[in-house]
């Protein structure tokens, strides 16, 4: 089974770079996955997550809530939101092409979504806030990759 974590973002857009600094981190303390970092969007994504049996997706969200909340999303819970047009797809969209088109597109993607305060100004480095809280925002996905990870392991045939 071909596992890969994968962080989203742009170390241009500030907090928008969490998904990318959680992956560095994440590479430290997770063995047996494959690692990307990548600022594609779109259908573009679908080359990151092509031949891989399950995705891990870290990127920033912007709600309105705490930053550094963590939200544990399913792509298809996103699909009500239709986009406008193939400039503005997402990972669901991708998944779905990818899908129709018989390209290996990953059997099961989950997406950690960490809520931020600034994902627009053009800086390099994270929000004071987010900075604080970006230990604990490892820990948290940390675990949660680990749970699942030993959830598939267990589900897999042995012989």
């Amino acid at each position: 089974m071909r596992i890969l974590v994968l962080g989203l973002g742009n170390e241009l857009l500030g907090d928008d770079a969490v998904g990318l600094l959680v992956v560095r981190e994440l590479r430290k303390l997770i063995s047996g996955v494959d690692f990307k970092e990548s600022n594609l969007m779109g259908i573009k994504l679908i080359d990151e997550l092509i031949g891989y049996d399950v995705v891990f997706i870290i990127d920033s969200i912007k709600t309105g809530g705490e930053p550094g909340t963590v939200y544990v999303l399913d792509p298809d819970e996103l699909k009500a939101g239709r986009a406008p047009s193939p400039h503005y797809t997402g990972v669901p969209e991708a998944l779905e092409l990818a899908r129709a088109l018989g390209m290996g597109a990953p059997l099961i993607v989950r997406i950690y979504a960490v809520e931020v305060r600034d994902p627009y100004t053009i800086r390099t480095g994270l929000s004071e806030e987010l900075e604080k809280k970006l230990p604990e925002i490892v820990s948290k996905i940390g675990k949660m990759i680990s749970e699942e990870l030993k959830r598939l392991k267990a589900r897999k045939p042995h012989g």
